[in-house]
């Protein structure tokens, strides 16, 4: 029998794990035993861990609450860079379109609602991401946030049209099928 079983119901692990994201550490803490435990707990149960992506999707779900695409073929300088992403869209009130609620990471952007990132863009050394450039200055304090928001490419280019030529009778409708 393992400590695990005298603390915690299957269906309550099962909550915990699946349900709620904890991962095998966090459950450990809560109910301060070793990780080993909780694994041992895992194989005697016969309950399967989550794969690498299931995980990392499961971190991010938890901390930014975004559904989160991770790809295992993707180097770690790509994952670095959603990261990245990631972290300057919390600063910016979450990664969610702030008008038609889109939660997907790689079509999701920072729009500046003054229409003035060209400007921004020209400034930034050539070669460089100017995107990845933008959310590391945010990261780091250098740009002020009050003229961004987060959108998705279809919201943002949606902005630019209004914006620029005056055309407001279009909307964008999210459906997910």
């Amino acid at each position: 029998m393992n400590k695990l079983d005298a603390l915690i119901t299957e269906e309550q692990f099962k909550r915990l794990y699946y349900d709620d994201l904890y991962s095998k550490e966090d459950i450990a803490r809560q109910f301060n035993i070793s990780a080993w435990t909780v694994h041992n707990y895992m194989l005697q149960h016969g309950l399967k861990e989550r794969t690498m992506s299931e995980a990392i999707m499961a971190v991010a779900k938890k901390k930014y609450g975004v559904d989160y695409y991770y790809n295992p073929e993707l180097d770690i300088r790509q994952n670095q860079r959603i990261n990245i992403k990631l972290r300057a869209f919390r600063m910016l009130g979450g990664a969610k379109c702030v008008n038609c609620g889109c939660t997907d990471i790689r079509i999701l952007e920072a729009n500046h609602k003054n229409l003035d990132g060209y400007k921004e863009r020209k400034g930034y050394y050539q070669g460089m991401a100017s995107g990845q450039i933008l959310y590391m200055n945010i990261l780091n304090g250098k740009r002020k946030t009050d003229d961004l928001e987060v959108t998705c490419k279809i919201c943002n280019a949606l902005h630019y049209v209004k914006k620029k030529f005056g055309i407001m009778n279009y909307k964008v409708i999210w459906e997910q099928s």
